[in-house]
């Protein structure tokens, strides 16, 4: 007995009744209506979609920053002889003085550690771009601009027969009531 009086309880609570006039049903249709929400949210994609096209002819601009940094940087042996500029330095000396060689200084042996670049490294870029002329984006402009007004014919035509509709149902109630 409980729950009867419950769910009749419930169903009276759900049942709402309204007095609209004409204006004001057609006013309530339209702002409730499914399709006209619809019609709307394609209105706003349409717009976002040409805006999209839009920003693509807007001057682009990328950055990039590369950072980079050796922990350990690779080592070359390099021969020791291939540094040795001994010999060099004797006869530049011995040709300003004057002097004559009794004997030739030692060669160097062995190997020279040497660590080439650098142990960091960065590198920046900008770049700007521009589209100066395309035909296909002058298409596509052209496209999203027609697209947003079929958006906007369909949003009005769907207010049209949403409007009728309401209007024929007023017409109904109201010759049902006489």
């Amino acid at each position: 007995i409980i729950s009867f009086l419950a769910f009749t309880t419930s169903l009276k609570a759900q049942e709402k009744t309204m007095e609209l006039s004409l204006n004001d049903a057609i006013k309530y249709a339209l702002e409730n209506s499914y399709n006209t929400k619809a019609a709307e949210n394609d209105i706003l994609a349409a717009k976002k979609v040409k805006w999209e096209t839009t920003t693509i002819g807007l001057p682009q601009v990328n950055a990039k920053i590369d950072y980079q940094n050796f922990l350990k940087q690779p080592v070359s042996l390099l021969p020791a002889a291939a540094f040795d500029n001994r010999t060099s330095v004797v006869e530049t000396v011995e040709d300003f003085f004057g002097l004559t060689r009794d004997s030739s200084p030692p060669s160097a042996d062995g190997f020279i550690p040497v660590v080439f670049g650098t142990k960091q490294n960065i590198n920046a870029a900008v770049t700007l771009t521009q589209l100066l002329f395309d035909g296909s984006y002058l298409v596509g402009l052209q496209s999203a601009k027609t697209y947003l007004q079929i958006s906007e014919q369909a949003k009005e035509k769907t207010e049209l027969a949403t409007r009728e509709a309401v209007i024929n149902a007023y017409g109904n109630v109201l010759v049902a009531e006489k």
